[in-house]
Formats: structure tokens, C-alpha cells, sequence
């Protein structure tokens, strides 16, 4: 019994792969489908890197420093440098660039605000933007963190440099107060020996004053005694000359007159002598006193010259204490030149470091990520993704399955035969497809600007534009895959395929700047990523016609494509059944017919 059971799953599991097989369309879709998306999505997302991250510049006053981040950027990214912030700003809402860096004016690291760095960045590619702000934040912030090293070390071999000096100029200030220890014991020893100097004068232990009165009485002693000697010396010759007269007129007698005279004379004589021999006296005996008051007088000078000698011997040691302390104070001078050379190298040293600043040295450069459209919801940044992906869904199922409800119906052949347009059919299936497709953007766009903070159209005609052409193109493309497979789980399947297709090769899921570069080029022409590129300028840049026409244009040509390819498939499919239907109905004729009817 199970081994009949297992022999019938066999068989019956063979006939599938025989369906399979039989239909190479279908037996294409279904193996090599996943194997396409597998091989394709390796080759897009086989890697970490960003190859094709563009980068754009701006500085209003560009220096070595600027030059410098400049030329990093250049090494690692597609750079691009522009002359206003304005045209930044408009590169990377065009998508021209995907991060714009603005620098401060006057940029300069570690002086705030002039360290700053703002990044623009288009947040309606989410994941693009964490990705390039990881990357520049990344090599950004290597920049920084070695700045910021390099002042910490500047900061660090200051306080080393100070260090050392202080540790050297110790030694010169212990000599300095060992010194200055030894001037002010010099300085006391001095002081000691220069109070026990006696200067005192008394002017009358050198009387002076008796030395005038001595002088004076000397003098007047001398004069009288010079004057009574003249009178002596007068009297004496007047005696002669009388002893001569009468010696000469007596003839040997001398008249009584002229013997009075005489005696008269000698008494004067006598009385002068006695006078002189008072004088005499009188001038021993001030002489004395005077010779007594010279010898105090030398006495005294005697002992001021000992005073002086000893002042003079104090002077001598004196000065040499003074020269030791001038040496002293001399090398004192130096140590303090040395000090103050020391102090002045730490202020240099100190003055040298051009950031002070704790947040400046921590952070030498400020970056901040800045939005290059007004601050939105992240509903209106991924809205336009979110629109074209329901748009391409549903008009790949509904176009694909309405296809399939025409191609399985029975009226098929009649509806071909009926006078009705072969093309009418081909349109009805699209306008209805379309239909459906502006129903369901409808309610989207309802629901969105209801009951959500955000205004989901704000350039209403450019965005209808791209909404209409993006819904004709999917709907080709959905009618196309329902006329070229016959069953509609091939048709289903294809259309899996042919979205997540778009979808792996999208920048929804990875930035396609992680791609290979040449492969990235081809991504940007996915229907998916143009079309939702184009949306989301319109709806968050407001871009007018002008502004995205190359994008239009592509998109236009991918339309005409896809209508192209549908109309082939469509004819194609209509000779298939015309010629299938006419075997058909000649075939139920001929089982009908009677065979009296062929005798005839």
C-alpha cells in the first residue's frame, strides 16, 4: 500500500515538471527568476564600500586648513567644489552630489564659532544619508580626533616643558635663599659692627673757646710788653743822650737839674721794668694755660684719630662685607634672570597654544547635519518612495491579472470576433488598470494630507506629470508580462520577479552608491529609483519642469518602451489565438457534423 502510494506521488511529481518543462516560458520564470535576482543582487551588494559617493564643497574663505579637508575629501569621495553655498545646497537637491559641506567663515580650528563644518544632506534618502553621514563622520572625525590629539599633546609637552623648568629653577631658588640667608647674616654682622662705632662729638672737649680767650690775653700781654720795651728802649736812649750832654758840658761837674733828671729817669726805668717783669709774668702764666689747653686739645685729637682708625679698620671690613654682599647680590641677579628667562619661556610656551578653550580641545571642529529642505515628518521624505512602490505593485498585479481574466475567459475567441477594435481591448485594459492605480493614489494622497502633519502635494503639476508617466509605464510593463506567459502563476511569479528585481536594484533597501560603480550607473536608469527621484524633488524641492526635464525625458522613452513591447506582445498574442480559435472551431464542427454530411 505506502509503496503504491509513494510510486503514485513519483508519478505524479514527474507529470508537474513535464507542465513545467512543456511551457519554456513559464519553466524560465520559475528557475531562472530567483537565480537572476540572486546573481544580480550579488553583484550590486557584494561589498561595504561606497564607490560612488559624491561630495561637494563650499568655503567663503578657503586657507591651508580648508585646502587641507579639501584634499581628503578629494582622496576619498567624487569632490566637487563650488562657489556659492547656494549652488552646494542645489547639487545635492538635484542629486547632483549627496552631501554638501559648508565650512565657517574664516575657518579655523579650535576658535568657536569659526570651527564649524555644516553638512547638507537630503533626508528623503534615509538610508543613503546614515551612510554618508557614517562615512564623513568617520573620516571627519579621524580629522578630528587627531587635532584634538594634537593639541591634548601640545597641552601635555607645555605641562612637561613646565615641568622641567620648574624642577631646574628649584635648584637656582635654594641657591638664591642660601644666598639671601648670607646677605642678611653679612648684612646683621655689619649693622653689629657699625653701631659700636663712638662718633660722638662734644665740641667743648676741645676748648676752643679758652684756646681764644688764651690767645687774646697772650696777645695783649706781648703788645704791651713790645710797647713798654720801645718805651724802655725811648727812655734808655734819652737816658744816654742826657748822660751824654752832661758827660760833654760838665767838665767834670754835672748840675743838680740834670742829676734829678736822671734819677727821675731811672725810677721811670725801674717802674718800666717791674711792668715788663708783670707782663713777663703774666704772659708765663697764660702761656701756660694756653700751652694746658693745646695739649687737651692734642690729647683730644689723639684720641678722635684712634676713633677714626678704628672707624677706618670697621670701613675696610665693611667694605669687603659689602663686596661679598654686592657678589652675592650679583649672583642673586642672575638667578633671578634665570628664573624670570624660565618664566618667560613658560609663557611663551603657554601663550603658543592657540586653543585654550576645554570644548575646543575636546572638539576642535563642530559638525552639524543640516536638512537641504525645510524640517519635515519622515512620512513627506518617504512618501514618494512609498507612492511608487504601491503604484509599480499594484499595476504590475492588477494589469498582469486583468490579462489573464481576458486570455482565460471563455468568450475569448468571440470577444476577437465581435467588430469592436482589436486595440479597444488593449485600452480598456489599460484605463482600467490606470483607474484602479488613481483610485488607490487618491485615497494615499487623502489619508496623508488628513490625518497626517504633513502636506504630501505642494507642486502639483510636475508631480502629476511624473505620477502619470510612472503609472503608464508599469501598467505596460504589468500588461506585457500578462500577455507573454500563459498561466497566471507565472504571471504572478513574474511579477515578484520583475518588482523585487526593481526593488534589490533600487536605493530603497542600500544606497546604490554601494555598488560597483559601473553597475551603479546602470541602477540609476531603474524605472523605480528614476521615478521616485523625480517625485521626491517635486514634492520636497518644489523642482518645476525645468528643473527635471532630463529625468522626464528618460522616463518618457522608458513609457513609449514599455507601451512599444506591450503593443508587440499584445498583436502577437491576438494572431496566436485568432489562428487557435479558428482550429478550435473547425475541430467542434467537425464532432458535430454527421457523416451523411461528408458523403454528400
Amino acid at each position: 500500500m505506502s509503496f503504491v502510494f509513494f510510486r503514485d506521488v513519483w508519478n505524479l511529481v514527474l507529470k508537474n515538471f513535464k507542465l513545467l518543462i512543456r511551457s519554456k516560458a513559464s519553466s524560465l520564470v520559475v528557475v531562472l527568476g530567483p537565480l537572476l535576482i540572486i546573481f544580480l543582487a550579488g553583484i550590486a551588494f557584494d561589498n561595504s564600500n561606497l564607490y560612488n559617493l559624491r561630495v561637494g564643497a563650499f568655503s567663503p574663505s578657503k586657507n591651508s586648513v580648508v585646502s587641507s579637508f579639501y584634499d581628503v575629501l578629494s582622496d576619498k569621495f567624487v569632490f566637487t567644489e563650488f562657489s556659492s553655498k547656494d549652488d552646494c545646497v542645489g547639487a545635492v537637491k538635484s542629486g547632483d552630489v549627496h552631501t554638501c559641506v559648508v565650512f565657517h567663515e574664516n575657518f579655523t580650528i579650535g576658535k568657536i564659532p569659526n570651527n564649524e563644518i555644516d553638512f547638507f544632506v537630503d533626508f528623503s534618502r534615509i538610508n543613503l544619508v546614515w551612510t554618508v553621514m557614517n562615512v564623513m563622520t568617520e573620516n571627519v572625525g579621524r580629522e578630528i580626533t587627531e587635532l584634538s590629539q594634537n593639541l591634548t599633546s601640545v597641552l601635555l609637552d607645555t605641562l612637561e616643558f613646565t615641568k622641567s623648568k620648574v624642577q631646574e629653577e628649584r635648584l637656582a631658588l635654594v641657591r638664591l635663599s642660601t644666598e639671601n640667608d648670607v646677605i642678611s647674616k653679612n648684612v646683621a654682622s655689619l649693622s653689629a659692627d657699625l653701631s659700636d662705632f663712638d662718633l660722638s662729638f662734644n665740641p667743648a672737649d676741645f676748648v676752643s673757646s679758652n684756646l681764644s680767650s688764651y690767645k687774646n690775653k697772650v696777645k695783649h700781654w706781648v703788645d704791651t710788653s713790645i710797647s713798654l720795651s720801645e718805651e724802655a728802649l725811648v727812655k734808655a736812649g734819652s737816658l744816654a743822650g742826657y748822660a751824654k750832654n752832661i758827660i760833654e758840658t760838665s767838665g767834670g761837674s754835672v748840675p743838680d737839674a740834670v742829676l734829678e733828671s736822671f734819677k727821675d729817669s731811672l725810677n721811670k726805668f725801674d717802674e718800666l721794668k717791674k711792668r715788663i717783669s708783670t707782663s713777663k709774668d703774666l704772659s708765663q702764666q697764660e702761656f701756660a694755660g694756653f700751652d694746658s689747653a693745646f695739649q687737651s686739645l692734642v690729647s683730644q685729637l689723639q684720641e678722635t684719630k684712634s676713633r677714626l682708625d678704628d672707624v677706618d679698620v670697621s670701613r675696610q671690613l665693611g667694605i669687603r662685607i659689602l663686596d661679598a654682599v654686592r657678589a652675592l647680590l650679583d649672583k642673586s641677579l642672575i638667578g633671578i634672570l634665570e628664573v624670570q628667562n624660565a618664566l618667560n619661556l613658560i609663557e611663551e610656551r603657554i601663550d603658543a597654544i592657540a586653543i585654550k578653550d576645554p570644548k575646543a580641545v575636546s572638539q576642535p571642529i563642530v559638525t552639524s547635519v543640516k536638512p537641504v529642505s525645510a524640517k519635515r515628518s519622515y512620512l513627506n521624505y518617504l512618501f514618494p518612495t512609498l507612492i511608487v512602490l504601491v503604484m509599480m505593485f499594484t499595476a504590475f498585479f492588477v494589469s498582469s491579472a486583468l490579462v489573464m481574466l481576458e486570455k482565460k475567459s471563455p468568450a475569448l475567441f468571440r470577444n476577437f470576433m465581435t467588430p469592436v477594435s482589436d486595440f479597444s481591448f488593449f485600452v480598456s485594459i489599460l484605463v482600467t488598470s490606470f483607474s484602479i492605480i488613481a483610485v488607490q493614489l487618491i485615497i494615499i494622497l487623502s489619508i496623508s494630507g488628513v490625518f497626517f502633519s504633513s502636506q504630501v502635494i505642494g507642486n502639483f503639476f510636475p508631480t502629476l506629470l511624473v505620477l502619470v508617466l510612472s503609472g503608464l509605464f508599469f501598467v505596460f510593463l504589468g500588461m506585457f508580462i500578462g500577455y507573454l506567459f500563459n498561466s497566471e502563476a507565472t504571471s504572478i511569479l513574474a511579477c515578484v520577479s520583475l518588482g523585487a528585481l526593481f526593488l534589490f536594484l533600487s536605493d530603497i533597501i542600500i544606497p546604490i552608491e554601494s555598488m560597483p560603480l559601473w553597475f551603479s550607473k546602470i541602477a540609476q536608469f531603474n524605472p523605480l529609483v528614476l521615478s521616485s527621484g523625480l517625485i521626491r524633488k517635486t514634492l520636497l524641492f518644489d523642482a518645476s519642469l525645468s528643473g527635471i526635464w532630463l529625468g522626464l525625458l528618460v522616463l518618457v522613452l522608458f513609457t513609449l518602451l514599455a507601451f512599444a513591447l506591450a503593443v508587440i506582445v499584445f498583436l502577437l498574442f491576438k494572431q496566436r489565438i485568432s489562428v487557435s480559435g479558428f482550429f478550435k472551431i473547425f475541430k467542434r464542427r467537425l464532432k458535430k457534423a454527421k457523416p451523411k454530411d461528408f458523403k454528400r
